[in-house]
Protein backbone atom coordinates (compact mmCIF):
# COMPACT_ATOMS: atom_id res chain seq x y z
CA UNK A 1 0.00 0.00 0.00
CA UNK A 2 2.24 2.32 -1.34
CA UNK A 3 0.18 4.56 -2.48
CA UNK A 4 -2.31 6.88 -0.49
CA UNK A 5 -5.85 8.33 -1.64
CA UNK A 6 -7.41 10.64 0.77
CA UNK A 7 -11.02 11.02 -0.14
CA UNK A 8 -13.22 14.19 0.93
CA UNK A 9 -16.91 12.83 1.74
CA UNK A 10 -18.03 9.49 3.41
CA UNK A 11 -21.33 9.67 1.02
CA UNK A 12 -22.22 6.92 -0.59
CA UNK A 13 -19.58 7.90 -3.48
CA UNK A 14 -17.13 9.05 -1.65
CA UNK A 15 -17.70 5.32 0.32
CA UNK A 16 -17.73 3.38 -2.92
CA UNK A 17 -14.73 5.45 -4.35
CA UNK A 18 -13.04 4.20 -1.48
CA UNK A 19 -13.66 0.87 -1.18
CA UNK A 20 -13.01 -0.12 -4.77
CA UNK A 21 -9.63 1.76 -4.25
CA UNK A 22 -8.88 0.08 -1.17
CA UNK A 23 -9.90 -3.57 -3.15
CA UNK A 24 -7.12 -2.63 -5.72
CA UNK A 25 -4.28 -2.67 -2.72
CA UNK A 26 -4.63 1.18 -2.06
CA UNK A 27 -4.28 2.59 1.02
CA UNK A 28 -7.12 5.36 1.62
CA UNK A 29 -8.33 7.82 4.12
CA UNK A 30 -11.73 9.29 4.52
CA UNK A 31 -12.84 12.46 5.33
CA UNK A 32 -16.58 13.21 6.84
CA UNK A 33 -18.05 16.41 8.36
CA UNK A 34 -20.65 14.88 10.10
CA UNK A 35 -21.01 12.74 12.91
CA UNK A 36 -22.22 9.57 10.53
CA UNK A 37 -21.29 8.69 7.24
CA UNK A 38 -23.84 8.40 4.12
CA UNK A 39 -25.01 11.75 4.10
CA UNK A 40 -28.59 11.78 3.51
CA UNK A 41 -28.46 8.31 2.74
CA UNK A 42 -28.67 7.43 6.78
CA UNK A 43 -30.73 5.71 8.98
CA UNK A 44 -30.86 5.81 12.87
CA UNK A 45 -32.71 3.73 15.55
CA UNK A 46 -34.69 5.04 18.65
CA UNK A 47 -34.48 3.80 21.98
CA UNK A 48 -31.88 1.46 21.56
CA UNK A 49 -34.48 -0.69 19.20
CA UNK A 50 -32.67 -3.34 17.35
CA UNK A 51 -35.21 -4.22 14.69
CA UNK A 52 -36.50 -0.80 13.86
CA UNK A 53 -34.64 2.09 12.17
CA UNK A 54 -35.52 5.14 10.64
CA UNK A 55 -33.99 6.84 7.43
CA UNK A 56 -33.95 10.18 6.95
CA UNK A 57 -35.35 10.26 3.86
CA UNK A 58 -37.10 8.12 1.12
CA UNK A 59 -34.42 5.96 -0.48
CA UNK A 60 -34.59 3.09 -2.87
CA UNK A 61 -31.20 1.61 -4.64
CA UNK A 62 -32.52 0.24 -7.79
CA UNK A 63 -30.89 -0.60 -11.11
CA UNK A 64 -30.64 -3.07 -14.17
CA UNK A 65 -26.79 -3.84 -13.72
CA UNK A 66 -26.22 -7.22 -12.26
CA UNK A 67 -22.51 -6.25 -11.79
CA UNK A 68 -24.23 -3.20 -8.91
CA UNK A 69 -26.47 -5.74 -7.70
CA UNK A 70 -23.75 -7.94 -6.67
CA UNK A 71 -21.47 -5.13 -5.40
CA UNK A 72 -23.92 -3.59 -3.13
CA UNK A 73 -24.95 -7.33 -1.76
CA UNK A 74 -21.14 -7.71 -1.09
CA UNK A 75 -20.94 -4.91 0.70
CA UNK A 76 -24.22 -5.39 2.87
CA UNK A 77 -22.69 -8.64 3.52
CA UNK A 78 -26.13 -10.56 2.56
CA UNK A 79 -27.92 -7.99 5.06
CA UNK A 80 -30.77 -7.44 2.24
CA UNK A 81 -33.82 -8.18 0.70
CA UNK A 82 -35.71 -7.64 -2.80
CA UNK A 83 -38.76 -4.86 -1.70
CA UNK A 84 -41.52 -3.46 -3.83
CA UNK A 85 -42.04 0.20 -4.11
CA UNK A 86 -45.73 1.68 -2.50
CA UNK A 87 -45.59 5.23 -3.29
CA UNK A 88 -48.76 7.50 -2.18
CA UNK A 89 -49.69 10.90 -2.67
CA UNK A 90 -52.40 12.74 0.20
CA UNK A 91 -54.32 14.68 -1.58
CA UNK A 92 -58.39 15.43 -1.22
CA UNK A 93 -58.21 13.63 1.54
CA UNK A 94 -57.60 10.21 -0.39
CA UNK A 95 -54.31 8.39 -1.25
CA UNK A 96 -53.30 8.60 -5.26
CA UNK A 97 -50.34 5.82 -5.80
CA UNK A 98 -47.50 6.91 -7.44
CA UNK A 99 -47.05 6.10 -10.28
CA UNK A 100 -50.25 7.66 -11.07
CA UNK A 101 -53.08 4.89 -12.09
CA UNK A 102 -56.18 5.89 -14.08
CA UNK A 103 -58.43 3.55 -12.44
CA UNK A 104 -56.85 4.74 -9.09
CA UNK A 105 -57.23 8.51 -10.07
CA UNK A 106 -60.64 8.07 -11.49
CA UNK A 107 -61.84 7.04 -8.15
CA UNK A 108 -60.80 9.29 -6.32
CA UNK A 109 -60.57 12.98 -7.92
CA UNK A 110 -63.51 15.07 -6.99
CA UNK A 111 -65.45 15.15 -10.56
CA UNK A 112 -64.79 18.81 -11.00
CA UNK A 113 -61.39 18.69 -11.17
CA UNK A 114 -61.55 15.09 -13.08
CA UNK A 115 -63.35 16.77 -15.87
CA UNK A 116 -60.97 19.89 -15.82
CA UNK A 117 -57.94 17.48 -16.09
CA UNK A 118 -58.90 15.80 -19.11
CA UNK A 119 -60.61 19.20 -20.67
CA UNK A 120 -57.11 20.92 -19.59
CA UNK A 121 -55.02 18.32 -21.30
CA UNK A 122 -57.02 18.25 -24.47
CA UNK A 123 -56.74 21.82 -24.87
CA UNK A 124 -52.78 22.11 -24.48
CA UNK A 125 -52.77 19.15 -26.72
CA UNK A 126 -54.22 21.33 -29.16
CA UNK A 127 -52.52 23.96 -28.53
CA UNK A 128 -49.05 22.24 -28.99
CA UNK A 129 -49.83 20.50 -32.22
CA UNK A 130 -51.39 23.74 -34.09
CA UNK A 131 -48.61 26.37 -32.90
CA UNK A 132 -50.83 27.94 -30.55
CA UNK A 133 -48.43 27.73 -27.99
CA UNK A 134 -44.61 26.40 -27.61
CA UNK A 135 -44.05 24.25 -25.15
CA UNK A 136 -40.31 23.50 -24.88
CA UNK A 137 -38.60 20.55 -23.90
CA UNK A 138 -35.88 21.82 -22.13
CA UNK A 139 -37.60 21.89 -18.37
CA UNK A 140 -39.36 19.75 -16.22
CA UNK A 141 -42.42 22.27 -15.59
CA UNK A 142 -42.51 22.62 -19.65
CA UNK A 143 -42.11 18.53 -20.28
CA UNK A 144 -44.59 17.35 -18.29
CA UNK A 145 -46.96 19.99 -18.68
CA UNK A 146 -47.38 19.24 -22.40
CA UNK A 147 -47.51 15.95 -22.05
CA UNK A 148 -50.11 15.82 -18.91
CA UNK A 149 -51.79 19.32 -18.70
CA UNK A 150 -51.76 21.69 -16.52
CA UNK A 151 -53.97 20.55 -13.53
CA UNK A 152 -52.38 17.64 -13.36
CA UNK A 153 -48.80 19.04 -13.51
CA UNK A 154 -49.69 21.22 -10.48
CA UNK A 155 -51.63 18.33 -8.91
CA UNK A 156 -49.44 15.83 -8.66
CA UNK A 157 -46.00 16.84 -10.13
CA UNK A 158 -45.28 20.62 -9.74
CA UNK A 159 -45.66 21.20 -6.25
CA UNK A 160 -44.12 18.14 -5.18
CA UNK A 161 -41.28 18.34 -6.93
CA UNK A 162 -40.42 21.87 -6.13
CA UNK A 163 -40.72 21.24 -1.60
CA UNK A 164 -38.56 18.47 -2.69
CA UNK A 165 -35.73 20.29 -4.78
CA UNK A 166 -36.22 23.34 -3.24
CA UNK A 167 -36.17 25.26 -6.76
CA UNK A 168 -38.67 26.37 -9.13
CA UNK A 169 -39.66 23.02 -11.86
CA UNK A 170 -38.68 26.03 -14.71
CA UNK A 171 -34.99 25.52 -13.81
CA UNK A 172 -35.20 21.52 -13.20
CA UNK A 173 -33.78 20.29 -16.47
CA UNK A 174 -36.45 18.09 -18.21
CA UNK A 175 -34.12 14.87 -18.15
CA UNK A 176 -35.45 14.61 -14.55
CA UNK A 177 -38.64 14.21 -15.65
CA UNK A 178 -38.09 11.95 -18.85
CA UNK A 179 -35.79 9.54 -16.15
CA UNK A 180 -38.43 9.23 -13.89
CA UNK A 181 -41.70 9.30 -15.68
CA UNK A 182 -42.11 6.12 -18.24
CA UNK A 183 -45.24 6.66 -19.42
CA UNK A 184 -45.17 9.26 -22.38
CA UNK A 185 -48.18 11.54 -21.87
CA UNK A 186 -51.60 10.95 -20.40
CA UNK A 187 -53.03 9.24 -23.68
CA UNK A 188 -50.33 6.73 -22.89
CA UNK A 189 -51.10 6.43 -19.42
CA UNK A 190 -55.10 5.39 -19.97
CA UNK A 191 -53.70 2.93 -22.62
CA UNK A 192 -51.26 1.12 -20.41
CA UNK A 193 -54.27 1.22 -17.88
CA UNK A 194 -56.66 -0.46 -19.63
CA UNK A 195 -54.12 -3.15 -21.45
CA UNK A 196 -51.37 -3.08 -19.17
CA UNK A 197 -47.73 -4.78 -21.03
CA UNK A 198 -47.22 -8.09 -19.87
CA UNK A 199 -44.11 -8.81 -17.68
CA UNK A 200 -43.30 -4.96 -18.02
CA UNK A 201 -43.38 -2.74 -14.64
CA UNK A 202 -44.65 0.43 -14.14
CA UNK A 203 -41.32 1.86 -13.63
CA UNK A 204 -37.54 1.37 -13.64
CA UNK A 205 -37.78 1.63 -9.35
CA UNK A 206 -40.70 -0.76 -8.80
CA UNK A 207 -38.56 -3.62 -7.44
CA UNK A 208 -35.23 -2.46 -5.03
CA UNK A 209 -32.87 -4.07 -3.30
CA UNK A 210 -32.79 -2.81 0.90
CA UNK A 211 -31.31 -4.07 4.02
CA UNK A 212 -33.44 -6.17 5.91
CA UNK A 213 -32.09 -4.77 8.83
CA UNK A 214 -30.53 -1.37 9.90
CA UNK A 215 -31.89 0.97 7.03
CA UNK A 216 -30.58 2.64 4.13
CA UNK A 217 -27.85 3.60 6.11
CA UNK A 218 -26.41 0.38 6.50
CA UNK A 219 -25.58 0.48 2.86
CA UNK A 220 -22.88 3.29 4.22
CA UNK A 221 -21.88 1.40 7.50
CA UNK A 222 -21.29 -1.45 5.24
CA UNK A 223 -18.91 0.63 3.13
CA UNK A 224 -16.76 1.40 6.17
CA UNK A 225 -16.44 -1.79 7.40
CA UNK A 226 -14.94 -3.05 4.82
CA UNK A 227 -12.67 -0.30 4.00
CA UNK A 228 -10.95 -0.74 7.80
CA UNK A 229 -10.91 -4.41 6.98
CA UNK A 230 -8.97 -3.90 4.37
CA UNK A 231 -6.69 -1.41 6.19
CA UNK A 232 -8.31 1.99 5.45
CA UNK A 233 -9.40 4.56 7.14
CA UNK A 234 -12.93 6.33 7.77
CA UNK A 235 -13.17 9.59 10.13
CA UNK A 236 -16.19 10.98 11.14
CA UNK A 237 -16.63 15.01 12.65
CA UNK A 238 -13.36 15.95 10.44
CA UNK A 239 -14.41 18.48 8.23
CA UNK A 240 -11.64 19.55 5.60
CA UNK A 241 -11.16 22.81 6.67
CA UNK A 242 -8.16 23.53 4.29
CA UNK A 243 -7.46 22.25 1.03
CA UNK A 244 -3.74 23.46 0.60
CA UNK A 245 -2.01 23.96 -2.59
CA UNK A 246 0.43 24.54 -4.52
CA UNK A 247 -0.65 25.77 -7.81
CA UNK A 248 -2.88 23.67 -9.49
CA UNK A 249 -1.51 20.22 -7.12
CA UNK A 250 -3.01 19.58 -3.98
CA UNK A 251 -0.15 19.12 -1.37
CA UNK A 252 -2.01 18.56 1.97
CA UNK A 253 -5.66 18.75 4.12
CA UNK A 254 -6.17 20.46 7.17
CA UNK A 255 -9.19 18.82 9.00
CA UNK A 256 -11.25 18.98 12.28
CA UNK A 257 -12.72 21.36 14.47
CA UNK A 258 -10.59 23.11 17.24
CA UNK A 259 -8.16 20.60 17.06
CA UNK A 260 -6.96 20.62 13.48
CA UNK A 261 -4.80 17.82 12.02
CA UNK A 262 -3.47 17.26 8.41
CA UNK A 263 -3.15 14.38 6.24
CA UNK A 264 -1.14 14.10 2.72
CA UNK A 265 -1.78 12.32 0.07
CA UNK A 266 -0.61 10.90 -3.13
CA UNK A 267 -3.72 11.65 -4.92
CA UNK A 268 -7.65 13.23 -3.99
CA UNK A 269 -10.69 12.90 -4.97
CA UNK A 270 -13.58 14.97 -3.79
CA UNK A 271 -17.26 14.24 -3.54
CA UNK A 272 -18.15 17.28 -1.77
CA UNK A 273 -20.25 19.98 -2.78
CA UNK A 274 -17.58 21.90 -5.49
CA UNK A 275 -18.49 25.19 -3.54
CA UNK A 276 -17.46 23.85 0.03
CA UNK A 277 -13.96 22.78 -1.75
CA UNK A 278 -13.51 26.51 -3.57
CA UNK A 279 -13.91 27.81 -0.01
CA UNK A 280 -11.83 25.28 1.42
CA UNK A 281 -8.86 26.20 -1.13
CA UNK A 282 -5.60 27.94 0.32
CA UNK A 283 -4.81 29.75 -1.49
CA UNK A 284 -8.05 30.91 -2.37
CA UNK A 285 -9.10 29.75 -5.90
CA UNK A 286 -8.29 32.61 -8.45
CA UNK A 287 -11.55 34.74 -9.27
CA UNK A 288 -11.44 33.96 -12.97
CA UNK A 289 -10.70 30.41 -13.76
CA UNK A 290 -7.76 30.69 -16.57
CA UNK A 291 -8.01 28.02 -19.09
CA UNK A 292 -6.32 24.36 -18.06
CA UNK A 293 -6.71 25.47 -14.40
CA UNK A 294 -7.16 22.06 -12.78
CA UNK A 295 -6.35 20.38 -9.32
CA UNK A 296 -4.87 17.11 -9.29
Amino acid sequence: MDRHVVILGAGLAGLASGYELAKGGVRVTVLEREEHVGGMASSFVENGAEYWAYDFGPHRFHTKDDDLKSHVTEVLDGNCVSATRLSRIALCNRFFDYPLKVGNVLRNLPPRLLVQSFLDYAWVRIKDVTGLEKFSDDNFESWVTRRFGRTLYHLFFGQYTEKTWGMPPSQISADWASQRITLLNLTDTVKKTLFPPRNVPRTLVTDFIYPEYGGIGELARGYVRKIEQLGGTVLANAPAVRVHRDGTWVTHIEYGGKERHTVEGDNYVSTIPITALARALTPAAPEAKPDGFRLS
